[in-house]
């Protein structure tokens, strides 16, 4: 058989058993040939943005209510409701007693544990707990959020001692001023 006058937007090929003429193919055809779902499209999972902010100063805190750290915080826009956004978060912090950190979105707990006995105020991501004032540790986060709009978000880090006697600190250790780490949050677009 001779491929001549063949339509705009056509596949031709085969999917009859044994030899014969070309077919125009349906889409499902095509899909089943090519083992893509119905639904597919081409580009999803790719990065469409990447907000970050790095916090490269001291912070610190004795309040028992959840604070926001200064410079940890980012704004992002998505493109499509059904894009969801891949946040990291990276905190140097130390506490001689005991403090917890959270991750937010606009005034939400995201990503944090739930449950436990101490309630919403001892829920977050991290708790901070060294004994020693001489000691500091690195705590992180990732998550894949989705925000289900096209409004401007904040993703932003919160913190809270649990007594006022014992400070939470970040990018230092409690004992002095001698060390200035840098802390991160960066949130990436994903296309869905």
């Amino acid at each position: 058989a001779k491929i001549e006058n063949i339509a705009t937007s056509r596949i031709v090929g085969r999917v009859t058993s044994g030899t014969g003429d070309p077919e125009t193919l349906t889409a499902a055809q095509v899909r089943t040939l090519l083992n893509v779902a119905d639904g597919a499209t081409a580009g999803g999972g790719k990065i469409l943005q990447v907000k970050s902010a790095n916090k490269p100063d001291q912070f610190d805190s004795n309040s028992t209510s959840f604070v926001d750290v200064a410079s940890l915080s980012v704004d992002i826009t998505a493109a499509s409701s059904s894009n969801k956004m891949l946040v990291t978060c990276h905190v140097f912090a130390n506490c001689e007693d005991s403090a917890v950190l959270r991750l937010m979105f606009d005034s939400t707990p995201v990503g944090n544990g739930q449950g436990g006995d101490g309630g919403v105020n001892n829920q977050g991501f991290a708790m901070v707990r060294q004994d020693d004032g001489n000691l500091g540790s690195g705590y992180g986060i990732q998550i894949l959020h989705t925000p289900g709009d096209t409004s401007q978000h904040t993703y932003k880090i919160q913190a809270r001692a649990t007594t006022s006697s014992a400070q939470i600190v970040i990018n230092r250790r409690s004992d002095n001023l001698n060390f200035c780490l840098a802390s991160s949050i960066t949130v990436m677009e994903v296309q869905a």
